[in-house]
């Protein structure tokens, strides 16, 4: 949207925190360089952008874009701008379903299904060991703080455990997490080792209402507020792999949308536009003179 529509850092109105977060990812490089896995557009409702979307989504991932009822009846002069990422990252072998798993949060015990290697399991060990990378860990039996690479089909894509406490923001705890990296214990995932890992599954869908009818400053969009602004994420981690698609979604109008609804007591009347007053004038209070409904 910023590159295409706003050229430019996007410029709004009493702007939420996280709108210069967003402007400093323009210079980044981007995260996903895989096309086949995302697709991105940006438009105008007069360009056909919603048929464009819908048409250029199927054409590609071979199922319809569920997200398009959020921007279907976009106007002739609304602005869209979508973005969606499906990764799919099997691993190459299955891992064994483990339930009852204990979870431990504060004070607080769970029971959750799980996957990984349970330590009774050592017959089919030599399946894992290209699959789990230890990174670190530390030096109890069963270590309470460690780093795990979860190895896929895919060499372009790694999944990363760790049990590390996190730092005060996402992006300090990953910058943390990476100096390990660094310095790779290259330990191996041998006989003596296990692994459980909890199940992930989880929906998200998140509206970013801190931008809902915020005004555009850019000149590009001059006039135009931000009606619609979501996030979905849909995960899932199991003993097959891991399983994410996510996407978002702007679209800002020349206008906040009204619907008028006539669904009470009015008045109706009709007059000459030169009278004084009408030659025709009732009020509606109940429905003895509207026409029923089956």
């Amino acid at each position: 949207m910023c590159k295409n529509i706003l050229k430019g850092t996007a410029e709004i109105t009493d702007a939420p925190e996280y709108v210069n977060d967003l402007n400093v990812q323009i210079a980044k490089n981007p995260a996903i360089t895989d096309e086949s896995c995302y697709y991105v557009k940006t438009g105008y409702g007069k360009d056909n952008i919603v048929k464009i979307i819908e048409s250029e989504f199927l054409k590609k991932f071979r199922y319809p874009c569920q997200e398009s009822s959020y921007f279907r009846k976009a106007g002739p002069r609304d602005i869209v701008a979508y973005a969606y990422l499906y990764k799919n990252l099997p691993f190459n072998n299955k891992y064994k379903k483990i339930s009852g798993h204990t979870f431990l949060s504060g004070n607080k015990t769970f029971s959750v299904k799980a996957f990984g290697v349970p330590r009774f399991d050592k017959s089919e060990l030599k399946l894992y060991k290209e699959q789990v990378r230890i990174v670190y860990c530390d030096s109890n039996r069963i270590p309470k703080n460690f780093i795990i690479v979860l190895n896929t089909k895919y060499l372009t894509d790694e999944v990363v455990i760790s049990t590390l406490k996190p730092q005060s923001t996402m992006a300090k705890t990953y910058n943390n997490i990476q100096t390990y990296f660094k310095k790779d214990m290259k330990e191996k995932f041998d006989q003596d080792a296990s692994l459980i890992v909890p199940c992930i599954d989880f929906e998200i869908l998140q509206s970013y209402d801190k931008l809902k009818s915020k005004l555009i400053l850019n000149k590009t969009a001059e006039g135009y507020q931000i009606t619609t602004s979501i996030q979905g994420i849909k995960f899932k981690l199991n003993e097959k792999g891991v399983t994410l698609k996510s996407f978002s979604l702007i679209v800002a109008s020349t206008g906040i949308s009204k619907d008028f609804y006539v669904n009470g007591p009015f008045v109706i009347y009709m007059k000459e536009k030169q009278a004084d007053y009408p030659y025709f004038m009732a009020y509606i209070a109940n429905d003895e003179l509207l026409v029923k409904s089956n």
